[in-house]
C-alpha cells in the first residue's frame, strides 16, 4: 500500500490527463489511501477507497477479478475422529466420580510432494525394497 502522497495520472480516450491522489494531508479520513481526490480540469471530486474497489469489482470479469484478488488454493487431506478421556476427580465433584468427555477432532494436512509425512513413508518404503532386493542378492536368489 502506498505510505506517503502520491499522485498519478490516467489518461482519458479524449487524452486527457485526470490526476488521482492519495494520502494528500494527515487527516485520519485520507490516511492509508481510505480518500481518493481525482482532479479533472479545474474539479475536485472525493471518493471513498471502499466505493472505487467496489465499483471496478463490478465492472470486472471473473478472469479480471481473479487477476486482483490472488487466491491461494492448497488441496488438504482432513482426518476426523473422536477424542475420548476418562479419569478421576479429586475435588469439587464427588470424589472418586468418574469424568467422561468425547469431543470430536478434526485435522488438515497439506497434500503436496513436500509434505513431510508423504516423504517419510515414501523413503521408508524404498527403503525396504532395497534391503529386501539386497537380501536376495546376498542369498544369490535375485532375478
Amino acid at each position: 500500500m502506498i505510505s506517503g502522497c502520491e499522485t498519478l495520472r490516467i489518461k482519458t480516450k479524449e487524452n486527457k490527463d485526470w490526476e488521482a491522489t492519495v494520502n494528500w494531508n494527515d487527516k485520519e479520513e485520507v490516511k492509508d489511501c481510505k480518500l481518493i481526490k481525482f482532479k479533472v480540469g479545474e474539479s475536485e471530486y472525493h471518493v471513498l477507497k471502499e466505493d472505487l474497489i467496489t465499483f471496478l469489482l463490478i465492472l470486472g470479469s471473473e478472469a479480471e477479478m481473479q487477476k486482483l484478488i490472488p487466491i491461494k488454493l492448497t488441496r488438504v487431506k482432513r482426518y476426523e475422529t473422536i477424542l475420548e478421556f476418562k479419569w478421576k476427580a479429586s475435588r469439587d465433584v464427588k470424589k472418586g466420580e468418574e469424568i467422561y468427555i468425547r469431543a470430536p477432532h478434526i485435522v488438515e494436512l497439506p497434500i503436496n510432494e513436500d509434505t513431510a509425512y508423504a516423504g517419510v513413508l515414501k523413503t521408508k518404503k524404498e527403503i525396504l525394497g532395497k534391503s529386501k532386493l539386497y537380501e536376495a542378492q546376498r542369498r544369490g536368489t535375485s532375478n
